[in-house]
């Protein structure tokens, strides 16, 4: 009869599969424990996570939850996602998952030293969380536990308060896709009915704490409380218990954010982030990201929107042919037919000149008719003749937003570093 090894968790200086050694255990839960451990073969330091040896003999669910983190965790390759380098099982049957070790502490843990975080730094937090997310939901993943604990800020590439959204474990796959580890496709996760409700009630959407169907909207619900007490300091909905918390999340509104964040872009994100119909929020994080991204081009300026409606005074070059010439020092190529334009060009700034007053112009057309040239050719003539300074910056029309160069361009000379809470705003009217 041959004897049956029980699994156990390992000590310090254990060595698992032969290629991982254990320096100290760092957390210990109900289900499962974490590691300090070193990757033999390379030298690195890895943190590796074990579940319990009951739990692997008694709960199919948590085993098969466990196997789903290594699975859709290993799909996912953004810097600001937990990196997953190896899963399996020893010959006692201890299941185990290693993944990056990383020095630094959780988000719970910033907050509860520092309370409430700088207006700033909630910025650039939440944009980091969301492009993680966005990462998971663009594959078809919803997180639907995401909190604060799950959130990891450390030291990367220089960078302070580098994020790292970890314990995808209660990922839901809405995606049909195939899945594969190391190439092989593989099956996907199964669960029996008997597996507990997915979520923390603290950063649970209603329709978690309901039982119902999840979407990507569930994570920008969790994701607007997140945001909420980072800006606060307190959780946005607690309660006597996980029932009466859970109540609160259904039936009533999420407070309101104090009122200097409220017309804050911030304190905008949060009110839409946190209705309770799912229809009502932004869909996903890639949808926020766009918005985040607008925000970071006007940062600092405020500018009035006015209509600005094209005038075709100039015609249309469709067939432009490059001619070399000695007329300008400074540009060789030049177009034949733009002598209307330049001669405009011209008077256009005389007349600045004489009324100390200013002009939009808008340059449009087809790729490769000679825009930037034409663009180029008037900054020389604007130069020689003004004493003024002249700003470039690029215009990409994926910015979803009007004049975002001349934002860039004037952020930049201005040496402008206020943000949203403040009321440092340069306003300008389109003079």
């Amino acid at each position: 009869m041959t004897d049956v090894v029980k699994a156990e968790l390992p000590q310090p200086g254990d060595r698992l599969v032969d290629r991982y050694t254990i320096i100290q255990r760092v957390s210990l839960g109900g289900f499962g424990a974490v590691y300090r451990a070193l990757q033999d073969n390379l030298g690195r330091d890895i943190a590796l996570k074990v579940l319990l040896p009951d739990v692997v003999s008694n709960n199919a669910d948590y085993v098969e939850q466990f196997r789903q983190e290594a699975l859709l965790t290993s799909q996912l390759r953004h810097p600001n996602t937990i990196t997953i380098f190896d899963y399996g099982q020893t010959d006692t049957g201890l299941l185990f998952l290693v993944m990056e070790w990383l020095d630094g502490k959780t988000l719970t843990e910033v907050l509860k030293e520092e309370s409430a975080l700088s207006y700033d730094r909630c910025l650039n937090i939440s944009n980091q969380i969301l492009k993680s997310l966005s990462e998971a939901h663009e594959r078809g993943m919803v997180h639907r536990d995401l909190k604060p604990s799950n959130l990891i800020l450390c030291t990367q590439y220089g960078e302070p308060d580098f994020v790292k959204v970890l314990d995808f474990g209660l990922v839901k796959n809405l995606s049909e896709e195939t899945l594969s580890m190391r190439g092989k496709a593989v099956e996907a996760p199964r669960f029996t009915a008997k597996r507990r409700a997915p979520g923390t009630p603290h950063y649970m959407a209603p329709e978690q704490a309901m039982g119902k169907g999840t979407t990507t909207s569930a994570d920008i619900y969790a994701f607007g409380l997140i945001l909420h007490e980072m800006l606060t300091g307190k959780r946005a909905v607690d309660g006597t218990d996980k029932m009466d918390v859970l109540l609160r999340q259904v039936r009533q509104p999420v407070p309101p954010l104090p009122e200097e964040f409220r017309d804050s872009f911030l304190g905008k994100i949060v009110a839409r982030c946190v209705e309770k119909d799912p229809l009502k929020r932004p869909q996903n994080a890639t949808a926020l990201l766009r918005d985040y991204q607008l925000n970071e081009e006007s940062r600092g300026l405020e500018l009035n929107h006015v209509d600005v409606v094209a005038q075709a005074r100039w015609r249309s070059l469709t067939d432009p042919r490059s001619v070399i010439s000695d007329v300008s020092s400074s540009l060789k190529d030049v177009f034949v037919g733009r002598s209307d334009e330049l001669e405009e060009f011209n008077a256009i700034v005389r007349k600045g000149i004489a009324e100390n007053s200013g002009t939009t112009l808008v340059v449009t057309g087809q790729t490769g008719i000679g825009k930037t040239t034409l663009v180029n050719k008037f900054g020389e003539i604007f130069l020689d003749k003004t004493k003024g300074v002249l700003l470039s910056a690029a215009y990409l029309p994926q910015n979803f937003l009007s004049f975002s160069a001349i934002r860039a361009a004037l952020r930049k000379f201005l040496q402008i570093q206020s943000d949203d809470a403040s009321d440092a705003q340069i306003r300008s009217s389109g003079h």
